[in-house]
């Protein structure tokens, strides 16, 4: 399995989109430091999990996502997955 490097920019342009669209909202009107869990249910936060691990072809568990706070936290997790 070849990951894909990606820039931490890239990364976080990625996640905001996702998020967005999710929220059928505009990337451009989410924060970075706003808390991801004011924003999405459980249910949304397990569809943006699963397109994650899809779209980057990663692993997330569980404890990991849970420890996410912001939607900056989220692009930092999903980068440090594509740099191991």
């Amino acid at each position: 399995m070849t990951k894909t490097i990606y820039s931490f920019e890239i990364v976080n342009e990625k996640v905001k989109k996702l998020v967005a669209k999710i929220l059928y909202c505009n990337p451009v009107n989410l924060d970075n430091e706003k808390n991801i869990y004011a924003l999405i249910d459980s249910l949304d936060r397990v569809e943006l999990q699963m397109q994650l691990e899809d779209d980057f072809n990663i692993v997330i568990k569980d404890d990991e996502i849970q420890k996410v706070q912001t939607i900056c936290d989220l692009s930092k997790l999903v980068h440090s997955k594509l740099s191991v």
